[in-house]
């Protein structure tokens, strides 16, 4: 799912003459699926794209959805990041207007450790660690980000 018609256009694209892909738009905190459905779902650097209320929705929305023992990867950005604290502070770690991000307009949230072990009280963390990527032509100031693999409890 994705909220963007322009990103799941690209999906679309990507997906194309494969017959097992569905492809949905909706908002992270408002998953269009049964409970249980998924046997895993990735967030890659999607998540942190909300406020608190939503981020909130969106990873009960995540816990609804996978089925028991199912998978979550997920990838965020962490606190760590050189743009975290530029911009307009609309909540604690969240900025919008951040000058020189190709994204600034929309929310970015930078997550402590101690976050999201938080958000993953109810799954097994299998692994959870802090990468470094080096600057890109798209991510001019790198990349500090967590990753995670949990299993729903």
């Amino acid at each position: 799912t994705d909220y963007s018609e322009t990103a799941l256009l690209y999906a679309r694209e990507l997906t194309s003459g494969m017959n097992n892909v569905e492809l949905v738009q909706s908002d992270m905190d408002s998953i269009p699926y049964a409970a249980g459905y998924f046997d895993a779902t990735v967030s890659n650097h999607t998540i942190q794209h909300s406020a608190k209320e939503q981020r909130d929705g969106a990873f009960q929305e995540i816990e609804r959805t996978l089925r028991p023992k199912g998978l979550l990867f997920l990838r965020t950005v962490s606190r760590m990041h050189m743009a975290c604290g530029t911009g307009r502070q609309i909540e604690p770690y969240t900025f919008v207007d951040m000058p020189d991000m190709p994204d600034g307009a929309t929310p970015h949230h930078y997550f402590s450790e101690e976050e999201i072990r938080g958000y993953m009280e109810r799954f097994k963390v299998l692994s959870l660690e802090h990468r470094s990527l080096p600057s890109s032509e798209f991510f001019k100031l790198g990349v500090e980000e967590w990753v995670v693999l949990a299993r729903k409890n």
